[in-house]
């Protein structure tokens, strides 16, 4: 592979996050429809588990219910997305809410391989359940723990089903000597998928709860949703009526078309305060797939180009059994950059040496409107 193969296009970029039982029919689907190539992530989501007080006793408890699930990514056409994703949640069951999340980001590829040409389904009934004013909001956390208390808090808040995946951090750690022993390479990192008339009110929030305005705790950004499933099922077991109220809410959402009727924090957004974080805005994120153990050239290269670092996750490639496809360990690498900064370091990764390029399977870049990390 050269420089020249891996031409930049608009894509759109499918997430799909379900319970492990789910797996099977999600790669059949994948499968019939030619998606070639997707890559599997493993992870776990988070719900609040209740249940009555034991002996009889009044009241209810409430505890961290933690459950497998995977992340499927593919790229598509644009034009293509949305009946793919109706299909998609009609074919699997994912449009009944508590059985995942599925949403589309629009960004620009940089592969060698065509963009999936699915093969034509029935033309599904577009999907009611599909929301277009919706953000994702990523936070890598280091220190041990965190991951769960953001999760509880973001339950408490009522936002969204918590993702959780694992990584490791590299880059400026590896230079500071003795030091790094203070920085565990390990990272948790949270996905949140919540409506974006509320992104940056739910941001500061976390920021304050999680304590991540302390140094070394970590950081978080959001990036826009074209349109998308939200999983709003945060408690599970005990209940006391007919329907919940995330499902009365789902019900809504589906109405209304959007989550823009619930928004909650308006006097958040315009309250100045001297202590409230400072917001970083104008980002880019970009994600980097590579075969195993390539990552960390890249990382370096990359950081050369004013990159301060990475977070490194591993995941599976997989292809459609009609195609000679390439299945085999891979890793994921997210950097997030001012925008100013995103094309040298695309430039960067692209002009590594030929043996190395070989090596990289996709650049994909998305927008980050809003970025938070602790400074001095």
């Amino acid at each position: 592979m050269t420089k020249q193969d891996l031409k930049p296009r608009e894509t759109s970029t499918v997430t799909c996050i379900a319970h492990s039982g789910l797996r099977k029919d999600i790669i059949q689907w994948l499968e019939r429809r030619n998606i070639d190539p997707f890559y599997i992530e493993i992870g776990k989501n988070a719900r609040q588990l209740i249940r009555p007080r034991p002996f009889g006793l009044p009241g209810t408890t409430q505890r961290l219910h933690e459950s497998p699930v995977e992340l499927f990514r593919f790229n598509v056409a644009p034009e293509q997305t949305r009946t793919l994703m109706s299909s998609l949640l009609q074919s699997t069951g994912l449009e009944f809410h508590g059985r995942g999340i599925l949403i589309a980001q629009e960004g620009t590829l940089y592969s060698g391989e065509e963009l999936a040409q699915p093969a034509d389904p029935p033309t599904p009934h577009p999907s009611s359940s599909l929301l277009s004013d919706l953000t994702v909001i990523t936070c890598i956390l280091s220190t041990e723990g965190s991951a769960e208390k953001l999760s509880r808090i973001a339950l408490e808040l009522g936002t969204c089903v918590p993702v959780v995946t694992n990584g490791r951090g590299t880059g400026m750690r590896d230079y500071l000597g003795l030091l790094r022993i203070t920085i565990p390479p390990e990272k948790e990192v949270v996905h949140l998928v919540v409506p974006e008339h509320d992104a940056d009110s739910i941001i500061k929030l976390l920021i304050e709860e999680a304590k991540l305005n302390l140094p070394g705790r970590g950081f978080l950004y959001r990036s826009p949703v074209s349109f998308g499933l939200v999983d709003t099922i945060l408690r599970i077991g005990h209940q006391s009526y007919a329907a919940s109220i995330e499902q009365i809410i789902s019900a809504i959402d589906e109405l209304k078309a959007g989550t823009h009727w619930r928004k909650r924090f308006t006097g958040l957004d315009r309250r100045p305060s001297s202590s409230s974080p400072i917001l970083f805005h104008d980002y880019q994120e970009i994600v980097f797939t590579c075969r195993e153990g390539q990552s960390d050239a890249l990382v370096k290269e990359a950081i050369q180009a004013g990159a301060s670092g990475a977070t490194v996750s591993r995941v599976t490639k997989k292809g459609s059994p009609g195609k000679k496809s390439d299945t085999a360990a891979r890793e994921r690498g997210i950097i997030c950059v001012p925008r100013r900064g995103a094309a040298a370091i695309t430039d960067a990764l692209l002009n590594v040496e030929e043996e190395l390029l070989r090596k990289l399977d996709q650049i994909l870049i998305h927008d980050a409107p809003t970025v938070y990390t602790h400074t001095k």
